[in-house]
């Protein structure tokens, strides 16, 4: 009786754009899936204080077979991604949380760009797989096969971060300079020689 109310009050306050959903009781409303498990849907409103989560046998049947397929298609999305080699998993993140992330086209072009001025460089040898040698910056992570002075690592870092800025000040939609360092690092692979450079499958030349 608390999820049919629940529902009921989801339905009556909710009149943001989005899909059209429909109870049991033939009442409409406009509205996000969030997330769905096999039993319940997860839906959201401008006008409520949090998504509210409701059985899906509340829906009328339409929505059901839809919330049903979504949740289908996510469970094969988390399986596919699970057997991605990491570096196609990095990159298959990094796309998914562009979607996330306005255009920026009409934007003012910026005047002057620059890194920030308290760039921190992080060792995390100790944490090393293999022989890789592995250094983050607030946006970057860079992956060497010998270890690195930190005084080197920082002035690349200075680099990398001020293109980032760059791009992501620019009114040329770059989402991926807008996605935070917290969700993705862009990796930099560094290497002692030419030799392990085209070892791990650098382009010749």
């Amino acid at each position: 009786m608390r999820a049919a109310f629940s529902l009921l009050v989801l339905f009556l306050v909710s009149d943001c754009p989005g899909r059209t959903w429909t109870s049991k009781e033939g009442v409409t409303f406009e509205g996000e899936l969030v997330e769905a498990t096999v039993q319940t849907v997860t839906l959201s409103s401008p006008k409520l204080a949090k998504p509210l989560k409701v059985p899906i046998s509340e829906l009328a049947t339409p929505d059901q077979i839809f919330v049903r397929a979504w949740h289908a298609d996510q469970v094969r999305e988390k399986q596919a991604v699970a057997r991605m080699h990491p570096d196609q998993r990095r990159q298959y993140e990094l796309l998914k949380a562009t979607r996330e992330i306005a255009e920026n086209f009409e934007g003012k072009w910026p005047g002057i760009v620059s890194a920030p001025g308290s760039l921190e460089v992080r060792d995390l040898s100790e944490e090393e797989e293999g022989e890789q040698y592995v250094y983050h910056s607030p946006h970057y992570e860079f992956v060497c096969d010998v270890p690195l002075k930190r005084s080197l690592v920082k002035r690349l870092a200075v680099l990398f971060e001020a293109s980032r800025e760059y791009c992501r000040q620019l009114p040329i939609s770059s989402k991926k300079a807008h996605v935070a360092g917290i969700k993705h690092r862009n990796r930099i692979l560094l290497f002692e020689t030419k030799e392990g450079y085209v070892k791990a499958g650098g382009p010749p030349g």
